[in-house]
Order: structure tokens, then sequence, then C-alpha cells
């Protein structure tokens, strides 16, 4: 009995993985879309404060983010509704990015406007909570070296802590390039040819 048991969970854990290392593939095009739109959003902010346009950041980020989500539920919906099956890796990934994008758009949003905390607290804030993201992710797809972008998102949220200024708005877009489309265009190439080599 305690034979079978052990053998289902064996089971149970090779399909996590499998299931993981095939849902990745998708998820790389979300991690390439965000990190675009919040490096623009970040460039544009710099260059906001040094050319003094006056461009409101409330509406600038109201825009890019809009578009993300847009993009994000709307990709969502059609890639996974398309799919007969949802994997559990596939569900793990799906409910940290989700839940962690909810928190990042109230810590962006909803905690300024409240007041409780100063637009500068935002950017370190938000990256504490994509290390998360990362660092959870890195352990669903048994990917160790995405787990590197987890540890550059937290020591860059406390770089960025440390020396506020109007330069933490081009290290935020490195960090973005750096950790987020980097490593999503590499999971989406790498996972793509593994999917590819599989059905073949």
């Amino acid at each position: 009995m305690e034979e079978i048991e052990a053998r289902d969970e064996l089971v149970f854990i090779k399909k996590v993985i499998e299931d993981s290392r095939r849902m990745i593939v998708y998820d790389g095009n979300d991690f390439i879309v965000w990190g675009i739109l919040v490096a623009v959003g970040m460039i544009a902010m710099y260059v906001n404060i040094v050319f003094q346009y006056y461009l409101s950041p409330l509406l600038l980020w109201g825009i890019l983010i809009g578009m993300g989500w847009v993009y994000s539920l709307i990709r969502g919906f059609v890639v996974h509704r398309r799919s007969h099956e949802r994997t559990f890796a596939g569900k793990v990934i799906s409910s940290v990015w989700l839940s962690c994008g909810i928190v990042m758009t109230l810590i962006g949003f909803a905690l300024p406007a409240l007041g409780v905390i100063k637009g500068w607290e935002i950017m370190p804030l938000i990256a504490l909570v994509t290390g998360i993201a990362y660092y959870i992710t890195s352990i669903v797809i048994t990917e160790k070296w995405v787990r590197y972008s987890a540890y550059g998102w937290w020591i860059g949220a406390l770089l960025i802590a440390a020396f506020p200024g109007k330069y933490i708005f081009l290290i935020y877009a490195g960090m973005m390039v750096c950790f987020q489309i980097v490593p999503g265009i590499v999971l989406q190439r790498h996972y793509k040819n593994q999917f590819v080599k599989q059905n073949d």
C-alpha cells in the first residue's frame, strides 16, 4: 500500500514538473510585454523629470498598467481557455503572478492615493513583490537560474530604497531589462525549442 502511494506521489511530482515546463512557454511572453511596458514608463518618468515636460505620472502609469492588464486578461482567456486542460503548475504560476500583480497595482495606485506611502517608496516595494513572484516561479519550473532574477529584484529594491533620486528610474528600467525581459526571452526560446522536440 505504501509502495503504491509513494509511486503515485512520484507520478504526481513528475506531472507537475512536466506541466510547468509546458506552461512557462507561454509565460515568457507575459514577462516580455510587462517588462517593456514598465521599462518604457520608467524611462518616460526620467525624461519627464529631467526635461520638465509635466506629464502626469498617474496618466502615464494608468495607460501603461492598463494596457498590461488588458493584454494579460485577454491572453489568459484566449490562450488558457483554448487548451483542453489547465495544468496544476500552470494554475500555480498564474495564481502567483495574478496575486502579485494585484498587490503591485495596489501599491502603485491605491496606497499612494490613501497617503500610506510616498511616491518614491513605490518602486522598492514593487521590486520586493516581483522578487517573490520570481522565486516561487523558479521553484515551480525547477530552473535555478530564474531564482537569480529574484535575488536581483531584492538587491535592486535595497539599492533604490537607499539612494532615492531621479536616477532610480533608469536603474529600475535596467532591472526590468535584466531581470524581466531577458529572462522572458530565454524562457520562451528554451521551452519552445523543448516543446517542439517533444512533439517531433
